[in-house]
């Protein structure tokens, strides 16, 4: 259900605020549009347990993780705390399945949505989603689309719970929200620049980017940035199935429930990469045995002061969460956690450089677009013509495989005309994941046809690999070779007044003389008038009778088609009445 992969780019939400509230000036002043709501819209971070109630706790190891606790603390990428949702696809169907085009957040009263929440509540907006790639061989989950801001929490909100309500609209919202879905989850805010210490921690998710779609059997690399307190962070991958299904009514409150060496879901990184007084970054591999398989998933951060070595190596070492706004769910030895950031993912089949997809189109066309999407799969051409064709190899994930073995091969019908290979077709790609081809035809292949195969050839053994993607094909049928007749015409001028001639053809192509069109013409003022239209007779001769007036005359035969064959434009000598 997904087209173009584009990572997504976080938003301070001072910036996308001012975006938002001109856009709802402007639909208070206009009419309802009556456009139909999306589907549906969750938020995915801060995220609610299946009973919608205040600040929930996700089932890591000792299930208090908190998952709707905000702060805004630097953490070395930027000092705004970070919302994520995602939206229900759209699609022209069947089913047709109306999609959000814009996602608002905003911090509203416990138990309010917009309208009754004011636009003054307005945290931001997100007016381009993020949507995955889907594979070839992907046959999970239907994936969504991502959406995310970056917000400055007020020092107002200091430690106030709020419900943080995502709307995703189709369009502009209207006067009554109409047009919208919402979701709700109360929320614990901390701002960063007031209040007590210590200041909650934070932290971002750095790779992977909201959104992405990741290989299922390639090795992960995970990384993040914290606020320079924390000792140890996990990283937990939660799939889209049961309680925790992110398309359920709630979203998923999960943070660690696949995967892993011990199938704990948990990735532990003990040692930060780099130490400022600022900051700490982090990362964790995660193995292609472990990764989950073909479906959707979200991707956490979190800490907690409890054991964060579910991976089974090292001694038990405390996350040491910071904070004085959530007390002791987040700062108890035995029990605090919270979560940071979180990411939707979509997990599918492919690996990274590896071919897997093969397409074929003219070379003009993929010099337009290099994706090797636009253009058709089969042409008309000219007999005795060339045609220049470019392959094109990529990946699952879409990215271009360069240095890659291919093989051509063609086919024609029937087999003693058509087209053949000008010269040797590159058998291996460039850098662009391209190979160029060249199939030209003779005079005599008109009605013939030519079937072009492209294909992944890795073992360069003149053999198409195994598998669908992997082949390509373009198919030419050849017009007879057009030809360009040329001809004359003469003109008599008798009596009173009658114009006689003959279109005579050059080369004796007996159609461009019959039955075809000749205009017999006057000066006047300046300028040639048509005065009389008339036709060839089938040897090419005409006669057309005239009002009797004196001055030039001449006659033209204009250019016309017969079959594939152009018959040019003649004109005669002037003539003097």
């Amino acid at each position: 259900m997904k087209v173009l992969h584009r990572r997504s780019t976080k938003r301070v939400a001072a910036f996308t605020t001012a975006l938002a509230t001109a856009a709802f000036v402007v639909q208070l002043a206009a009419p309802a549009a009556f456009a139909a709501a999306p589907a549906n819209v969750k938020s995915f971070f801060p995220v609610h347990g299946a009973a919608a109630a205040d600040t929930q706790f996700a089932n890591d190891d000792t299930g208090v993780t908190q998952m709707a606790v905000l702060s805004d603390l630097g953490d070395g990428v930027d000092s705004t705390a970070h919302l994520t949702a995602v939206s229900k696809a759209g699609a022209t169907g069947p089913p047709v399945v109306t999609g959000a085009t814009l996602v608002q957040w905003y911090w509203c009263t416990a138990g309010t949505v917009p309208p009754v929440c004011p636009n003054a509540n307005l945290i931001g907006a997100d007016t381009t989603a993020t949507s995955a790639l889907q594979t070839p061989g992907y046959t999970g989950g239907s994936i969504d689309d991502a959406w995310s801001i970056a917000w400055d929490i007020p020092a107002s909100l200091d430690g106030l719970t709020k419900d943080i309500v995502v709307e995703g609209c189709n369009a502009t919202p209207d006067a009554t929200f109409s047009n919208c879905t919402h979701d709700s989850v109360p929320t614990l805010l901390d701002d960063s620049g007031t209040g007590n210490n210590p200041q909650t921690s934070s932290g971002e998710i750095t790779s992977p980017a909201n959104g992405s779609a990741l290989s299922d059997s390639a090795t992960l690399t995970l990384t993040a940035s914290t606020s320079p307190e924390l000792t140890a962070v996990g990283f937990g991958f939660d799939p889209n199935s049961g309680a925790g299904d992110d398309d359920n009514a709630y979203g998923s409150e999960d943070v660690d429930s696949f995967g892993g060496s011990t199938d704990s879901g948990v990735y532990n990184d003990l040692t930060p990469n780099t130490t400022t007084a600022t900051a700490k970054t982090w990362s964790a591999t995660v193995p292609g045995t472990d990764t989950p398989n073909n479906d959707e998933q979200a991707l956490t951060l979190w800490s907690d002061n409890g054991d964060m070595n579910f991976t089974g190596t090292g001694g038990a070492a405390p996350g040491g969460v910071a904070s004085f706004v959530c007390g002791a769910p987040c700062t108890s030895a035995t029990v605090g956690g919270l979560a940071f950031d979180r990411h939707y993912e979509v997990l599918e089949p492919g690996v990274p450089g590896e071919a897997l997809q093969a397409r074929l189109k003219k070379s003009s066309d993929v010099t337009a677009d290099a994706t090797c999407l636009t253009g058709p799969s089969s042409i008309f051409a000219a007999a005795a013509s060339t045609v220049n064709l470019t392959g094109c190899v990529f990946d699952a994930f879409g990215t271009a495989v360069g240095s890659e073995g291919v093989f051509w091969s063609l086919v024609n019908v029937p087999a003693t005309g058509g087209g053949s290979f000008t010269g040797s077709p590159q058998l291996v790609t460039d850098t662009s994941g391209h190979a160029t081809a060249n199939v030209t035809s003779t005079a005599a292949s008109g009605g013939s046809s030519t079937t072009i195969t492209f294909c992944i050839d890795h073992d360069k053994n003149a053999v198409c690999d195994a598998g669908a993607t992997k082949t390509a094909t373009f198919t030419i049928t050849w017009s007879a070779a057009a030809v360009t007749h040329a001809r004359s015409i003469s003109l008599r001028l008798k009596d009173a007044l009658v114009a006689r001639g003959r279109v005579t053809v050059t080369d004796g192509f007996a159609a461009c003389a019959d039955s075809v069109p000749v205009k017999v013409q006057r000066r006047v003022s300046g300028h040639w008038k048509t005065v009389k239209k008339t036709t060839t007779s089938a040897a090419g001769a005409y006669r057309a009778h005239l009002r009797n007036k004196h001055g030039r005359y001449r006659s033209l035969a204009p250019a016309v088609i017969k079959g594939t064959d152009t018959c040019s434009r003649a004109v005669s000598p002037t003539r003097r009445h």
